[in-house]
């Protein structure tokens, strides 16, 4: 018979989001608030009250992390990055004036560029033209990452990335015209599948992603920023067929260090999906750094969350750090062990650890899909 486990008082779940628990409470509730969605709403409604979680730490309660190194460089990186999305926000934008382009719509706004969908005059072809937000194309780094972007795209031909058609500048704006991918919802279409089904489309749909990040790795570059957003899903003859799209962090793990755009310790990528490594130091990341996002994306492929607790704080992402993924079959028992232990070697805490390839990763996801007795 099953023991059901009592919620947490709301003392308790205050003093969680104010971190002011001990490690072993700050997990117990971490752990309870993945399955219990009235605690959950509980801990939002504290938030919202708080909503400032980035503030000096010399002004907050003082918890397990605060005095730790790694954790005082996370607080400075996250906030960092609210400033820079507050301001991001704050400004609509603009709209490029490009004489080779009509503009029809805005597709997708990131941090440092916005997405459009054009008609390229001269061919009457839709493409996506992606530009520079207004504010950072004044920046000297954000002018860099965008053209190596472009550099790269120029240099990877492959099926199942987002094709480069041209860089370009029109007066102050300088633009990336690419291939326009008609995108489909893809966790709605993976939801409404019956479980093997599911199971059958979203490896297939990673499969072919690792072997274009194969042909990327064996270029001696790393994306740097897998995750669902920058997977472009489409049908084409009733097939699914994904795209990996975005490589602004994109950069050559052989070199590593050495470009002068990033700076040491400098972490980049998605919060979430990041490689553990990546929060230290993203400029000396290997290809496993990719390997580790692809399996977190296909954890959220298959069951709509990630395999890990929310990181809503500083404090979260330090205890995550520590912390491995959930196993699958804790969310989704019905799923083959099989699979659950290729995602488990692929989000393996160490490198060295992980699934050694995106050959080797491809390859096993494809034996396991093709295995009669699955």
């Amino acid at each position: 018979m099953m023991t059901e486990v009592a919620c947490p008082s709301r003392e308790e779940l205050q003093s969680f989001v104010g971190c002011t628990l001990s490690e072993e409470d700050l997990g117990r509730i971490s752990d309870h608030l993945d399955s219990c969605a009235s605690c959950e709403d509980v801990v939002a409604g504290f938030e919202s009250q708080n909503p400032a979680p980035f503030s000096d730490p010399a002004n907050t309660p003082t918890f397990v992390y605060q005095s730790e190194p790694e954790y005082q460089n996370l607080v400075k990186k996250a906030e960092m990055t609210r400033i820079q999305e507050a301001s991001f926000a704050a400004a609509a934008p603009r709209v490029p004036e490009l004489p080779d382009y009509r503009i029809v719509r805005l597709i997708d706004r990131g941090g440092m560029g916005s997405v459009f969908e054009a008609i390229q005059i001269d061919t009457d072809r839709r493409v996506a033209v992606k530009v520079l937000n207004e504010g950072t194309n004044r920046s000297k780094q954000a002018l860099q990452l965008f053209l190596r972007e472009a550099d790269v795209l120029s240099r990877l031909k492959h099926a199942s990335i987002v094709q480069f058609e041209e860089v370009g500048k029109s007066g102050e704006t300088v633009y990336i015209a690419m291939e326009y991918v008609e995108t489909l919802e893809i966790r709605k279409l993976l939801q409404s599948r019956p479980t093997d089904k599911r199971i059958r489309a979203a490896c297939g749909l990673i499969c072919q992603i690792l072997s274009a990040l194969e042909m990327a790795h064996s270029q001696g570059m790393v994306h740097r920023d897998i995750k669902p957003g920058n997977i472009l899903v489409t049908k084409i003859d009733g097939k699914l067929l994904a795209k990996l799209s975005d490589f602004g962090l994109a950069k050559s793990f052989e070199t590593a260090g050495y470009s002068g755009i990033t700076s040491e310790g400098e972490a980049r990528g998605t919060l979430g999906y990041m490689a553990p490594e990546q929060f230290v130091d993203s400029r000396s990341v290997k290809p496993t750094a990719d390997l580790y996002s692809v399996g977190v994306t296909l954890f959220y492929y298959l069951t709509g969350r990630l395999p890990f607790e929310t990181i809503r704080n500083p404090a979260d992402a330090a205890r995550v750090l520590r912390k491995p993924p959930l196993p699958l079959e804790h969310i989704m028992p019905e799923a083959p062990q099989e699979l659950s232990e290729i995602l488990t070697q692929a989000m393996s805490y160490a490198p060295d650890e992980r699934i050694p390839s995106a050959r080797a990763f491809r390859e096993s996801l494809m034996r396991f899909v093709r295995r009669p007795s699955r």
